[in-house]
């Protein structure tokens, strides 16, 4: 890089590679040693920090620490949610057997194990089906209504997938197999005739945040469950929840971001063993685990994952 392609300018520094132009906005040296300071944290992540508008104390404690009633949106708002909570219920009441179908992706695959890991303690009979990339192809088919039925099921949820379900939908329907559609694809004009249709993104849902995974909207419709019955998720249901929403790549910022909807939840599951880690005494270093975190799963579980699904299956 030759010196003519670095040029000083008020807002910023700007880098000239081989086809862009880079800004790199300017940062003040002792704005960053006082967010360091304070929070504790590496000067490269305070520097990161401010570059990105997060200046001031309540931006970064938004950012950071993230509150419940602030930042995690009410389930009961999801349009189908209490439908299908209802339908699940009345599937555990009376012993029918369940069928949750996920996708070949880590959304998916995180999906359709939050299911099982959320329902099974709750005396469900529930199975899973993930399908096979070249043999079944995307979504719920008709072949799998088909199948489930012969097999009798009585309810069939999808997860991360169903929105544009018509035909399974309708040979569900003719089967006497209730279908519960959980998703977070942008739906068309109609939605397929279902039980309950759970999706943020369809016309008239009143849901504040529409930008969930799909793993998101599976763990809307359970937080209500429990919710209802006055229990809490179990803790594997938090670490699917954030393995699922990282690999999916949804917005971490905000305050009604991704991570504002997990971090106060499944902060709660983890603040135990961190604060009893010899390192973790204070909020900024709790937060740089968290973030350990988040690139480990990133790194390392979405790979792993995601190469099962793109070879074949997901399972």
């Amino acid at each position: 890089m030759t010196d003519d392609s670095i040029s000083d300018a008020q807002q910023g520094i700007f880098l000239r590679g081989s086809k862009y132009l880079w800004c790199l906005p300017h940062v003040e040296g002792r704005d960053v040693a006082r967010v360091a300071s304070a929070y504790n944290v590496p000067m490269p992540i305070a520097q990161t920090l401010i570059a990105r508008g997060f200046d001031s104390k309540e931006a970064i404690d938004s950012f950071l620490f993230s509150s419940l009633e602030r930042d995690v949106g009410d389930p009961a708002t999801m349009s189908g949610a209490s439908e299908a909570v209802e339908r699940i219920e009345m599937a555990i009441a009376v012993g029918e057997q369940i069928l949750v179908f996920g996708d070949y992706d880590v959304d998916g695959v995180t999906s359709a194990a939050l299911m099982l890991v959320a329902l099974l303690p709750l005396g469900a009979k529930v199975n899973f089906f993930l399908p096979h990339r070249m043999r079944d192809g995307y979504g719920l088919s008709t072949k799998i209504v088909e199948r489930a039925a012969r097999n009798g099921y009585k309810l069939i949820v999808t997860v991360d997938n169903g929105i544009t379900a018509f035909e399974p939908a309708a040979r569900a329907r003719e089967l006497g197999v209730d279908l519960i559609i959980t998703d977070h694809h942008r739906p068309h004009d109609e939605l397929p005739e279902a039980c309950a249709v759970v999706n943020p993104a369809q016309e008239g849902c009143s849901y504040v945040f529409k930008q969930l995974a799909g793993v998101g909207v599976t763990f809307k419709v359970l937080s209500l469950l429990y919710a209802r019955r006055g229990v809490q998720l179990p803790p594997k249901a938090y670490e699917l929840l954030l393995l699922g929403t990282i690999a999916d790549c949804g917005p971490t910022f905000g305050r009604k971001s991704i991570l504002g909807q997990i971090w106060p939840q499944f902060g709660q599951s983890c603040r135990k063993p961190l604060a009893d880690h010899p390192q973790a005494e204070r909020q900024g270093e709790r937060a740089a685990a968290f973030f350990d975190r988040c690139r480990l799963f990133d790194c390392a579980a979405d790979q792993c994952l995601g190469a099962a699904g793109r070879c074949s299956a997901g399972s």
